[in-house]
């Protein structure tokens, strides 16, 4: 928390990950002696850090299978973000949001992991919800699968939509842009990816910033691992 605190930015939103359990507080009653440590934590404790005034002031805003609406600039446009880290659990009762931010990804959305072979390990409920339409976020941000850090931008109603195919992008695909070896790269997406407007498109984004464990001992954010920058376009820009 000590380093969320310190960062710079006004805001900062996040969900838990599969390292922060005992914030599940009914899942981790019941299981705590399961984990390996076997030490109980004290859920409350740990939710008090997350919300605290300390927080509030440092702009460190936890999401719990909840919506927050933000502004970058006064007087712009209300961007709400939903943020779940039980993805399977919630994901049927999340309302439509400009940003949905999850720990895990979508199936087959950045999601193939380390084993041999590697192996697509995203949420199908997830996947599922977005391809039918009960999710179309403009941005979706999450992490989990290290290995498959990286960007992806989806364009909705073309050719395709039944297979939401993406995996371990070393910068940015575009869905749709095609070259003789595949997926064309590019460094920044068309301008009107994340402008006002409907839901055309889907931002996403895999922005795991640390190795896989047994991978290049690369400090987190270090060159590999960088933070992944969205610019939030609103109507005019």
């Amino acid at each position: 928390m000590e380093w969320l605190y310190a960062l710079p930015h006004p805001l900062k939103i996040i969900v838990a990950g599969n390292h922060d359990l005992a914030v599940h507080r009914e899942w981790y009653t019941g299981n705590w002696k399961s984990r390996p440590r076997r030490r109980a934590a004290v859920a409350e404790a740990i939710l008090d850090l997350l919300k605290e005034p300390r927080a509030i002031v440092a702009g460190v805003v936890y999401l719990q299978d909840e919506k927050y609406t933000f502004r970058v600039h006064e007087g712009g446009k209300e961007w709400s973000v939903h943020g779940s880290p039980d993805v399977e659990a919630f994901v049927s009762r999340v309302p439509q949001t400009d940003i949905l931010l999850t720990h895990s990804p979508p199936h087959h959305i950045l999601d193939l992991n380390g084993a041999m072979p590697p192996t697509p390990s995203g949420c199908p409920v997830l996947a599922a919800c977005l391809l039918t339409g009960a999710l179309r976020p403009r941005l979706h941000v999450f992490g989990h699968i290290h290995e498959a850090r990286g960007a992806y931008v989806h364009v909705w109603g073309q050719e395709g939509d039944h297979d939401l195919g993406a995996q371990n992008a070393s910068q940015l695909h575009v869905h749709g842009i095609l070259q003789e070896d595949g997926v064309k790269s590019e460094r920044v997406p068309p301008v009107e990816t994340l402008s006002a407007g409907d839901h055309g498109q889907t931002v996403f984004v895999n922005a795991a910033n640390s190795p896989p464990r047994g991978g290049r001992k690369v400090p987190a954010g270090e060159p590999g691992v960088e933070p992944v920058v969205v610019d939030l376009l609103e109507e005019g820009e």
